[in-house]
């Protein structure tokens, strides 16, 4: 720690100089020196930039201690240093890119252009991926190999060559298994991965940046006939051009693995299931979480699952000249890891698809579209693609699938803005992320305005220094302080301060809960868990005794009032998203995967009692652990009604009608793959999710008779559940 901290404070202290941080992009190796007499014989700034960061990876691995072993005796302290390095790096990325397109040159090379020599953003992020991120993946996952499935090998030990879809996506067009990496539950992890979220940061450039040029002339022409002019559609199709269909695939491949390993073993150590290795993992989880470090770790792996989604689709689709669904990859590889990873799939009660088509899976695997599964020295017995999960209480199991299902809506809801058309439109987007995090912020109680001035740790660099060079129109002394001051005055009031001396809060009004995002991801549990119980339930109705969650739980119409108020929606409609990654909405509200997950957690908190007999959840039900009373949860619930929400909202916007699917929606595992030639509309939506025969839902004749969501959600507003819960 004291050997890095001069050396990126230095680097700071350069890059601050006006016109340095273009040369950030100063093209490797390929221009002579400024005198132009001889070529550059070292490495640039920029591989030496990549290469430190590779050097970085993985930086101060955690390993798992499994059931069998104690709790770890001395708790080390070496993670604050790996933690501190993270953070800086991020501030240092946001000012390695602190440039744009247009900005000239600030050293004369001879005989070049400036075209010639420096990179757009959409460049330097290809350059990145291809010379630096690739070739780090691809040695890292030569290191991952899969075991066999026998007992001489610790469960824990044990990793599959690929994962098993389940019936219920393998009936909307996916494959019985899919590539993935072979993870054992042992295997060291690290919550460092500086040069993915490097790339990340630089994506999160490209989605800003309307016209970035990228790549050749062959790629300009491509872009020119589908009618897309935005970077991120440009980084795309430069990397199929320059990686090739099989390479990108691989790459793909680990730009999703590596975020999700992070992830899903945060949301293991959340659960509790890390408890052996020291309270020092939660101090880790926490800071990953919180205000100050998140824009630097968690929120730079999410937009790198939210790209790898869209570009996902865009190596399925790329080239072809119809809307034919079978092109469009849909979201279902992910959301299919993303239960694996978590170790939720069986508890989620979904039935592994190679089991029940094992000749078609051999025939799969024939083909090469995953690899078979090991087989020990002395058996030729057919070895099937398994999954594993460390938890083995319900209380774990739902505490993961609260977590997944919120991974679910914040994929969802958080997407990159639309890009700025001009300096007015980027002043204007700062202050609604800034307004969204004062609201989150005042949503679990007043707050001191030096608290509140804790939200611009999560506001990108250039977002604060738009916001201060507004704040200075009314207020030249305290630039900051005036823009916060306006966000105030729109959604807050002051409350006088008791006693004498004591400083004034500011408590959000009324008006502006209809803002609150029930998940939003700068928020802790703590904070959301106050913010649900303070939570006005009937607005603009002036009871201030009566607008309670439990006072709206007494009764349908409450004391004062003459009739039913209006409803209104469990969660605001999601902020307006960049056009290449809006599809995404479309493509988790109607996987297939996500939906039979909401009807199964619907079904468990609100099914009427004693419409199966005990004996028959014991023995033929898949996952009957989630119908234990103690793996339910008001959250999980809520989660749940959240997601059908965004559902609503995803699919209430029209579409056109020939080419509806690269809107989204239509791909392999969503419940319109087989949808042809009519765009879906907002009414086949609710039939297929919310009338739908749960037998067909869940591809399980367990639940035939049982309720459809429909009426599930009706005694949940009408009777709180079901008469047990």
């Amino acid at each position: 720690q004291y050997r890095y901290h001069p050396i990126l404070s230095d680097l700071r202290l350069i890059l601050d100089v006006p016109g340095i941080a273009r040369l950030v992009s100063l093209v490797p190796n390929a221009t002579e020196n400024c005198d132009g007499n001889k070529p550059l014989g070292h490495l640039s700034f920029l591989d030496s930039w990549i290469k430190t960061l590779s050097l970085c990876q993985n930086m101060d691995g955690q390993v798992w201690r499994s059931w069998g072993q104690t709790h770890v005796e001395n708790e080390h302290q070496s993670w604050m240093g790996a933690y501190m390095l993270s953070v800086s790096l991020g501030d240092i990325f946001e000012r390695l890119l602190a440039w744009e397109d247009d900005d000239p040159c600030p050293i004369n090379i001879k005989n070049k252009s400036k075209e010639e020599c420096l990179l757009s953003v959409s460049e330097l992020t290809v350059y990145i991926m291809s010379t630096g991120l690739d070739t780090w993946q691809t040695s890292e996952m030569n290191s991952y190999k899969p075991t066999a499935n026998i007992f001489d090998i610790p469960q824990p030990r044990r990793c599959p060559s690929s994962l098993p879809y389940s019936t219920v996506a393998v009936d909307y067009g996916s494959d019985l298994a899919m590539e993935a990496l072979p993870v054992a539950q042992v295997r060291p992890f690290s919550f460092h991965i500086p040069l993915h979220r490097f790339v990340a940061v630089c994506l999160r450039e490209v989605a800003r940046r309307p016209n970035a040029r990228v790549g050749t002339e062959k790629n300009k022409d491509v872009t020119n006939q589908v009618g897309k002019e935005d970077g991120i559609h440009l980084v795309l199709t430069s990397l199929l051009s320059s990686f090739g269909s099989q390479r990108l695939k691989r790459f793909l491949r680990g730009l999703v693995e590596f975020p999700v390993i992070v992830l899903s073993r945060v949301a293991q150590i959340r659960s509790g299931l890390w408890k052996r290795n020291g309270y020092c993992m939660s101090e880790q989880v926490g800071r990953y979480d919180e205000q100050e470090y998140c824009r630097s770790m968690k929120d730079a792996d999410l937009m790198l699952l939210q790209f790898a989604i869209i570009a996902h689709q865009a190596l399925h689709s790329f080239g072809s000249v119809d809307d034919t669904y079978v092109n469009d990859a849909g979201c279902a590889y992910i959301t299919n890891l993303l239960l694996h990873r978590f170790g939720l799939f069986d508890f989620a009660g979904f039935d592994k698809s190679p089991n029940s088509d094992t000749t078609r899976y051999l025939e799969e695997v024939k083909q090469g579209l995953y690899q078979g599964e090991v087989r020990s020295n002395n058996s030729d017995a057919l070895v099937l693609p398994w999954t594993y999960t460390p938890a083995k209480e319900p209380s774990s199991f739902l505490a993961l699938l609260e977590q997944l299902l919120q991974l679910f809506i914040v994929l969802i809801t958080e997407l990159p803005s639309p890009y700025p058309r001009n300096r007015s439109e980027e002043a204007i987007q700062a202050k609604m992320r800034l307004r969204r995090e004062v609201i989150h912020k005042l949503v679990s109680g007043p707050k001191l305005h030096s608290e509140l001035t804790e939200v611009y740790l999560v506001l990108s660099k250039r977002d604060n220094n738009i916001l201060s060079e507004e704040g200075k129109l009314a207020n030249p002394d305290d630039a900051m302080g005036a823009a916060l001051e306006e966000a105030l005055s729109e959604v807050a009031d002051r409350k006088a301060s008791r006693g004498k001396g004591g400083a004034q809060q500011w408590e959000l009004r009324r008006h502006a809960w209809s803002e609150y995002d029930p998940s939003f991801y700068h928020m802790s549990l703590k904070a959301h868990q106050i913010a649900a119980e303070k939570r006005p339930y009937f607005t603009d109705f002036g009871n201030p005794s009566a607008t309670t969650a439990q006072d709206a739980s007494t009764s349908i119409i409450l004391p004062g009032y003459t009739s039913t108020p209006p409803p209104e929606p469990y969660a605001p409609h999601p902020p307006p998203s960049h056009l290449s990654f809006s599809r995404i909405r479309r493509d988790f509200t109607s996987d297939a995967t996500v939906i039979s997950l909401v009807y199964r957690t619907l079904h468990v908190h609100c099914h009427k009692a004693g419409n199966k007999a005990p004996e028959q959840i014991k023995v033929c039900l898949r996952g009957k652990d989630a119908y234990d009373r103690k793996a339910m949860s008001e959250r999980v619930l809520a989660h749940t009604i959240q997601l059908l929400t965004l559902g609503a909202y995803a699919w209430q916007e029209q579409t056109s009608t020939k080419h509806w699917r690269s809107s989204g929606g239509g791909g392999k595992g969503s419940i319109f793959y087989h949808t042809k030639n009519t765009s879906p509309t907002i009414s086949d939506w609710i039939r297929s999710t919310l009338l739908a025969d749960p037998c067909d839902i869940m591809k399980s004749d367990w639940y035939s008779g049982e309720e459809c969501s429909l009426l599930l959600l009706r005694r949940l507003a009408h009777d709180g559940g079901n008469v047990n819960g």
